[in-house]
């Protein structure tokens, strides 16, 4: 097992706890007194908690005489960290030892935070449904038009397609993509393109075509519904394509075991998270309905982006990463003003976020970096 990651250490300490309980027995976390690694210590404790609740596993408070000590402490070993895991009973401890990997800076993959920082491209009246800034220019979608602007001193409109035959909605959807060099508009059960060069409309004709969930990556596809604002099916990388509840946004991601998954927002507020043969294995409330997945940097771990909407009446957006088959917090909750309608990774690095105002249609772009 050397050379994994803590995520996968946990995964092999929750196996082996759950394998030494007898049937409705229950545990209590405690953590070795602070020492060089308490950080990791307390993150460890967390993750496994996590794991061990997700698999209904009893934990109870320290305070529970029933249950057995489960003591949590992270060592150096001689080629890697150590995650020291003491099942603490009646007779004799049992003590499971796993390695696992830490970056060179010392620190483990899975660990690292995450910073996420948005800068400004765009305000308008009308709904904006997605944005992009390709090769120094500026492409706004809204329900009405495609506009595209140049900086001249600030961005200056230079072309605008108007959208002739798109049907309006009362939570419009849309993605930017191309075919060729010609600008393409994706709407639900409709593609709106530039058929004759001078023209500045784009007419929008009936398709079944898939929108790309990292536009310039066309290889993993959602497929909207004709006339809704949501997805019915995906199609992944590989060309698997499986139908689905209906979700809102999709994302993958890398799982614990080191195959490839699934994040699923769906339309009865739940998130869900699918294995590669498309396998439902967990699942996850408290996030909007846009989510995005981010490598901030080769040396931290894919995240995801999801929405959050606290009683404030403005949402925030927050990076968390999959302890298992549970997403753990890896970065400050990132307020915005207003309510975010649109969120979709606009390249391998970057992010774009819509955000409703009171009185209009904010286009950024998130940044989304290792923080340590």
């Amino acid at each position: 097992m050397d050379g994994e990651d803590l995520a996968f250490a946990i995964q092999e300490v929750a196996d082996r706890v759950q394998a030494s309980l007898s049937q409705g027995a229950g545990l209590t976390l405690v953590t070795r007194e602070p020492g060089a690694f308490n950080e990791e210590t307390r993150q460890a404790r967390t993750m496994l908690e996590t794991e061990l609740k997700r698999r209904q596993v009893p934990v109870g408070a320290a305070s529970d005489e029933t249950a057995l000590a489960l003591r949590i402490a992270v060592s150096q070993g001689v080629a890697g960290r150590l995650l020291i895991a003491e099942l603490l009973g009646p007779g004799e401890p049992e003590v499971i030892i796993v390695p696992y990997a830490a970056s060179p800076s010392g620190q483990s993959v899975a660990l690292r935070r995450v910073r996420i920082a948005k800068s400004f491209l765009w305000r308008q009246a009308d709904p904006i449904l997605d944005a992009a800034v390709e090769d120094g220019s500026l492409w706004i979608l809204s329900t009405t038009s495609l506009a595209v602007y140049r900086t001249e001193g600030g961005w200056k409109e230079h072309a605008r397609w108007t959208l002739d035959g798109a049907s309006a909605s009362r939570d419009p959807r849309g993605r930017l993509a191309t075919l060729g060099d010609r600008p393409v508009a994706l709407l639900p059960g409709l593609e709106c393109s530039v058929y004759q060069d001078g023209d500045r409309r784009l007419t929008c004709r009936p398709s079944n075509r898939g929108w790309p969930i990292v536009r310039n990556e066309p290889s993993a596809l959602v497929f909207a519904k004709s006339g809704g604002n949501y997805f019915e099916r995906l199609q992944s990388a590989t060309g698997v394509a499986a139908k689905l509840p209906p979700f809102f946004a999709a994302a993958p991601i890398d799982l614990a075991d080191g195959g490839a998954g699934w994040m699923l927002a769906c339309l009865d507020g739940v998130t869900r998270l699918y294995d590669a043969s498309f396998r439902q294995v967990a699942m996850t409330s408290g996030w909007g309905s846009d989510l995005v997945a981010r490598r901030p940097g080769s040396d931290c771990a894919t995240c995801l982006i999801a929405v959050l909407s606290p009683d404030s009446g403005h949402d925030a957006v927050q990076a968390f990463r999959l302890a298992g088959a549970a997403a753990a917090p890896v970065s400050d909750a990132l307020d915005v003003d207003g309510v975010v309608s649109a969120l979709w990774a606009a390249s391998a690095t970057a992010t774009t976020m819509v955000v409703k105002e009171k009185d209009s249609y904010a286009a950024w772009l998130l940044d989304v970096s290792c923080a340590d």
